[in-house]
């Protein structure tokens, strides 16, 4: 049986919260820039090839971060793929994902999960007010704390981390 894994990571954009400072301007669309080559660069490092349950380079694709016909004001990060019943081993995709997002500068992240044995569930992470804040104004740093929406318990997904184990 097949489990599907898709969804999309909103990249961060700082925005263009100026009070009229050419300075300040220029380091948010310098800011802007760094985001995008920062994460190409981590994505390009994901492992060709991973330990189950994989979380590789293949499965991410991206436009370029020039291309403004298609990344209007940020840039969708999107990815996907078809496991072999990945469904008890969710929350360990998870946890990779969660680890692939502290690397990363982004302002939503969002799965969807189409389970062989489990059913449909979703899944939303998006970094706290404070970090949104700090980045329009000026300031990058990592993503470590973020507010995390599921369809499925909260309780069911630590039962499936110990099950895997």
């Amino acid at each position: 049986m097949r489990s599907f894994i898709y969804g999309y990571i909103e990249e961060a954009w700082p925005g263009l919260r100026t009070d009229g400072s050419a300075e300040r301007m220029q380091l948010l669309i310098n800011n802007a820039r760094i985001i995008g080559v920062h994460n190409e660069q981590m994505l390009k490092s994901l492992p060709i090839e991973d330990d189950w349950p994989p979380l590789s380079r293949g499965m991410f694709g991206f436009a370029p971060s020039d291309a403004a016909m298609i990344n209007y004001r940020t840039r969708p990060i999107h990815f996907a793929a078809s496991l072999k019943e990945v469904d008890w081993d969710l929350r360990d995709w998870l946890d990779k994902f969660e680890s692939l997002l502290r690397q990363l500068y982004w302002e939503k992240a969002h799965v969807h999960f189409d389970a062989a044995y489990l059913g449909e569930h979703q899944f939303t992470w998006r970094p706290t007010r404070d970090w949104v804040e700090r980045l329009t104004g000026g300031t990058l740093e990592s993503v470590n704390t973020w507010t995390f929406e599921s369809s499925m318990d909260v309780n069911e997904l630590d039962r499936l981390r110990a099950r895997a184990r």
